[in-house]
């Protein structure tokens, strides 16, 4: 989105600029607002408001250098607050602006005129703007305890994890341990050490595992319905990350010995497309592109009922039931959880949709579908206690997953078949429909 923002600024300065080229002399002005505000056609041989005139060489070399930099730190940027990059963006907007008029003639066009101050244009609003960003993006972060500020902006690390690294002197605030509720002054550098996977006594066992891609640095899997992710109370064989510790040479020790590799996680009766990192690197990128929601799932999921809406929205903020300890719900209190859905196909009693996750609470699609009436079909938990239809588990499958590689940068896109189960129901209920 800070690229396209990037874009738009930049064009619409550019687009403004023809104009005013050719629809104005220069020193011609239009009065649009009597004394207060004109069009007045100014080419300026400084920098912005025309301050430093006479100096296109060092501008352009500067502008050159400014280019070249930040191509190489944006990429570094992403997982900062959510002011600095737009602003960054905004400011090389305008500085591209008014680069590509000192290239192409040695003048920048300026139109914008006060009487109160030096004439300026878009792009000089936009560097102004962007500087303004970057204060507010420092004023952002200045409060706000190590712990939060860490857990919401650098890792998929729990905080009460955090907190634990923090205590053990594992985060450094410009070159000094602090305590977790230090509040930042803003413009500190933090700097987290994570410590060496730990010794894991869990097994190593050769299971099936159905792999869609993997290199040195990911593995992309289509997780079996069934088949729980990381060991967990009374679960320690049979588990993906058994599997992964013997198919994969090194895992990423970041979410510790009990789930290394881990990114994010799929319900034990969930299929489908799952992405675990092999090092650290990879597993700090891809948790900040789920987090921040660059990386996009995609579900397949048949619920019970006729759901009347082509599409909508289901917002309901989840936290543990006060009936059942092993259930989620929407509580008051919980947290945040946004689903989005998309009726795919239709069978009278029986609904085939589509869910994008805005949020990814523990059972979210689970619980939010319930709340409107439509239990997944074999959902041992939310759903009803009868199916006609023959699946050990909930009817719902993570289809699709798009990420950016956390190396090369490459976009990436992987599909999940749909499990035999599912192709089964939805088999049946389409021929069902055929009969009428």
């Amino acid at each position: 989105m800070a690229v396209v923002f990037f874009i738009v600024i930049l064009f619409c300065d550019q687009a403004v600029k023809v104009y005013i080229r050719s629809s104005f002399l220069p020193g011609e002005s239009l009065s649009v607002i009597p004394h207060v505000f004109h069009i007045t056609y100014v080419l300026n041989p400084g920098a912005a408001f025309g301050i430093f005139a006479n100096q296109r060489a060092f501008f352009i070399a500067a502008g050159v250098l400014l280019f070249c930099l930040a191509v190489y730190f944006y990429p570094r940027l992403r997982r900062e607050g959510r002011w600095l990059r737009f602003s960054v963006a905004s400011l090389l907007a305008g500085a591209a602006g008014n680069l590509i008029d000192r290239i192409a003639s040695g003048l920048v066009v300026d139109f914008l005129d006060f009487r109160i101050w030096p004439v300026f244009n878009l792009a000089d609003i936009a560097i102004v703007g962007g500087v303004i960003g970057m204060m507010l993006d420092q004023m952002e972060t200045a409060g706000e305890r190590l712990d939060k500020f860490l857990a919401a902006r650098l890792t998929e690390l729990s905080r009460s994890h955090l907190q634990k690294l923090i205590e053990a002197g594992a985060v450094l605030v410009d070159g000094k341990p602090r305590k977790a509720n230090y509040k930042s002054r803003g413009g500190e550098e933090v700097t987290l050490t994570l410590p060496a996977p730990e010794a894991t006594e869990i097994a190593a066992e050769p299971l099936p595992l159905a792999i869609l891609y993997e290199d040195v640095d990911i593995i992309v899997i289509n997780k079996a319905r069934g088949m729980v992710v990381h060991p967990a109370a009374g679960v320690t064989h049979g588990t993906l990350v058994n599997a992964l510790l013997a198919h994969c040479k090194d895992l990423s020790g970041i979410n510790g010995a009990i789930r290394p590799g881990i990114v994010h996680r799929l319900d034990k009766d969930t299929s489908g497309v799952m992405v675990a990192a092999k090092n650290d690197r990879a597993h700090i990128d891809l948790a900040e592109q789920i987090r921040t929601k660059a990386a996009r799932r995609v579900y397949w999921a048949i619920v019970h009922g006729n759901i009347r809406e082509e599409s909508g929205t289901i917002k309901g903020a989840i936290g543990r039931s006060a009936k059942d300890r092993k259930c989620m719900a929407i509580v008051p209190g919980g947290k945040p959880a946004v689903t989005h859905f998309r009726v795919l196909e239709r069978f009278g009693d029986y609904t085939l949709v589509e869910c994008r996750l805005e949020t990814g609470r523990t059972h979210q699609i689970r619980v939010h579908l319930t709340s409107i009436g439509h239990p997944l079909v074999g959902d041992p938990k939310y759903g009803r206690r009868f199916s006609p239809f023959a699946i050990a588990g909930q009817a719902l499958h993570s289809l699709t997953l798009d990420l950016t590689h956390p190396v090369t940068r490459q976009p990436m896109h992987f599909m999940a078949p749909l499990p035999e189960d599912m192709a089964r129901i939805l088999a049946a209920l389409r021929a069902r429909r055929s009969r009428g």
